[in-house]
């Protein structure tokens, strides 16, 4: 029994020293491939395109909210919930 926490206290020591050399690498190639992409869609012709949160009419939240809840019964939503489904903030 000895041993064989020895042995998974070295494993679990090595998979950590592994990760912790891995973790900057993976950043890394996380950049390359925003900037990338980014230079992508400059050579096509075409800027990055963001989501814009959909503007409601003055009475249209509350009849949105309303309108989600009902199609989905069973389910209770928090508001960061609400404000992505609707793509508010």
């Amino acid at each position: 029994m000895e041993e064989k926490k020895i042995r998974q206290e070295k494993a679990a020591l090595m998979q950590k020293e592994c990760k912790d050399k891995i973790k900057p690498l993976e950043d890394e190639l996380s950049n390359i491939i925003k900037k990338l992409v980014a230079n992508l869609l400059k050579f096509k012709g075409s800027s990055p395109v963001k989501a814009a949160p959909i503007k409601f009419g003055r009475g249209q939240p509350g009849s949105s909210i309303k309108e989600l809840l009902r199609s989905n019964p069973g389910k209770t939503f928090k508001l960061r919930e609400i404000a992505d489904a609707l793509n508010t903030k």
